[in-house]
């Protein structure tokens, strides 16, 4: 039954089932019993499988996998249109009157987020993540690295990569579509408030 599902499964994701043989159908179902979560299995013709938690995904022509490097500066006030995506990110100031009583303000996959602009003002970047990011999680006690952080929230291995964030320097702002930092978050005492949005 499981030799079944998973010719299917690689059926279904690449059209036919050229160079898949008995051998690599056992070495998918040893993936699932027995590897690690982010262990890959390379197969023949493009094919790959990843083991996350407790699911696997399969992957077809891996040269359509590696995400586009991403690493400019955000404009202030105005529109920062990324290269080679079709993502734009569009930033403006607003002074905090209500600005609490914004729904998308609570929602942490919102993709228009609100930070305390004085505490952001800078060089600040739209880029992937890299080795030695911080984070403050909103609402957490301390600062952790985003790789935890990342594992800890169960975010799948090859969505990593893909994430945008907005960072100063190495301190992150806003994982896109998870959770901004508490460092920048907007308060009481908040003069002006730097209002980003991100569309595609």
């Amino acid at each position: 039954m499981k030799k079944r599902i998973l010719r299917k499964a690689i059926l279904n994701l690449k059209g036919n089932l050229t160079g898949i043989e008995i051998i690599h159908i056992e070495k998918i179902i040893n993936l699932c019993e027995n590897g690690k979560t982010g262990s890959t299995l390379y197969l023949p013709n493009k094919i790959r499988v990843n083991k996350n938690y407790d699911e696997l995904i399969f992957f077809y022509d891996l040269e359509k996998l590696d995400p586009v490097k991403i690493n400019q500066r955000l404009i202030f006030f105005g529109i920062t249109d990324i290269d080679n995506t079709g993502i734009s990110i569009e930033t403006s100031i607003i002074k905090n009157n209500n600005i609490f009583s914004e729904k998308s303000f609570f929602s942490n996959n919102s993709m228009i987020q609100f930070f305390d602009y004085d505490k952001v003002c800078g060089n600040i970047i739209v880029r992937n993540r890299k080795e030695g990011d911080v984070f403050k999680p909103l609402n957490s006690n301390g600062t952790k690295k985003l790789k935890k952080y990342l594992i800890d929230n169960k975010i799948k291995r090859d969505t990593r990569d893909k994430i945008l964030l907005i960072a100063k320097e190495n301190e992150i702002i806003w994982l896109v579509g998870y959770k901004i930092s508490d460092k920048y978050k907007v308060t009481e005492n908040t003069k002006y408030v730097l209002k980003i949005t991100y569309k595609e």
